[in-house]
Order: structure tokens, then C-alpha cells, then sequence
């Protein structure tokens, strides 16, 4: 599984780079921000040392890909979406979307629910993709970012081969962040704008 153990150091550049891009504040947005690329990039590293068959890291390997998928993921966008939302109103909708991922979390150690996580995630893209919209350039960042996320689907169904699969899943979801993180980044100056109340 050598492409797909490679493809976990383009994945962990990717999520190093998003962290030039993290929020300024407030600090409990930052800690998310940061706790969402470290989970994902700690999955990466445990992914890189299993494919290469360096270390057996499949249990844990495992256990972090399903958090990454609950939390680390919803989170990052949330966290990454929230500087650029400006009505209380939006922010509680993004707060929701937060509240449903962890309790689908929860719940899906007892039912599989994977489906949930992943609603909550494209609802947030979509927030984003709202929020972003007369912002052309980043607009079409985001939006270049959702279809690279969308297009493993279509991966997974034509590719056969788990190691070249894996490795196009690792590429699309790196370039994902990348692109999400700076679509998304608000300087600290224009971060400081006060919140309107809808």
C-alpha cells in the first residue's frame, strides 16, 4: 500500500499549511481549529505508518479515522467558517451543526449513523458557500474544495484498486483543506467586526 501510505505526508503538508489559515479568535474557535487538524493529521500519521507497514497502527489507526470523520472534519469547517459569520443567528445554526456531529459521534458507537456526520458536514460547506457568496475568489475556492470532497465518492466507486484509491482519497481531501482553510481565513482586522443581531 506504498501510494496510499505516501499519500498520508501530502495530507499532513496540507493540514500543516491550513494552520498558517486558523482563526485569530476567539480562543475556544482557535482550540477547535487546532483540535480538528490535530486529529486528523495524528489519523494521517497512524494512516502513513500502517499502509507503509512501519508500525501496526490498525486499531488505532481505526479509531481516529472515526473521529476524525465525527469531530475532526465538521469541526474544522465550523471553526474554520466562523470568523466570516456576522448574525447571532448564523452562528447558532453553526453551533448546531457542532452539537448534532458529536451526538451522531456518540450514537454511532452504538448505530451506524455515518450518514449524519456526513450531512453535517456538507450542511456546513453549504453555510459556507452561503456566507461566502458575493466574495467571488474565495466563493470559488470553497467551491472547488466541496467538489474535490465530493469527487471521492466517485473515486470509491470506480477504482477498484485499494492502494491507488486510497492514495486519490488522501490527495482530494488534502487539497480540500487547503483550499477550505484559505477560502475561509478572515484577517485578524476584519475578524473584529461586531455581530449584528440577524
Amino acid at each position: 500500500m506504498f501510494i496510499a501510505g505516501i499519500s498520508e505526508f501530502f495530507l499532513l503538508a496540507a493540514l500543516i499549511l491550513s494552520l498558517r489559515y486558523s482563526p485569530n479568535k476567539p480562543l475556544t474557535i482557535v482550540f477547535g481549529y487546532i483540535f480538528a487538524v490535530s486529529i486528523i493529521g495524528l489519523t494521517a500519521l497512524l494512516g502513513a505508518l500502517r499502509y507503509l507497514e512501519l508500525a501496526d497502527t490498525l486499531y488505532w489507526h481505526q479509531k481516529f479515522v472515526f473521529l476524525s470523520k465525527h469531530i475532526g472534519m465538521p469541526l474544522f469547517i465550523i471553526a474554520s467558517l466562523w470568523p466570516n459569520l456576522q448574525t447571532k443567528n448564523i452562528r447558532l445554526a453553526a453551533l448546531l451543526i457542532l452539537t448534532i456531529s458529536l451526538v451522531s459521534c456518540v450514537a454511532n458507537i452504538y448505530v451506524p449513523l455515518a450518514f449524519v456526520s456526513d450531512a453535517c458536514l456538507v450542511l456546513g460547506i453549504i453555510m459556507a458557500i452561503y456566507t461566502l457568496k458575493a466574495q467571488q475568489t474565495r466563493l470559488i475556492h470553497i467551491l472547488i474544495a466541496l467538489a474535490l470532497l465530493l469527487s471521492t465518492l466517485i473515486w470509491s466507486a470506480l477504482i477498484t484498486d485499494a492502494n491507488l484509491r486510497i492514495g486519490i482519497f488522501h490527495l482530494c481531501l488534502g487539497l480540500y483543506f487547503a483550499l477550505a482553510s484559505r477560502a475561509l481565513y478572515v484577517a485578524p482586522l476584519l475578524a473584529t467586526k461586531p455581530l449584528h443581531p440577524d
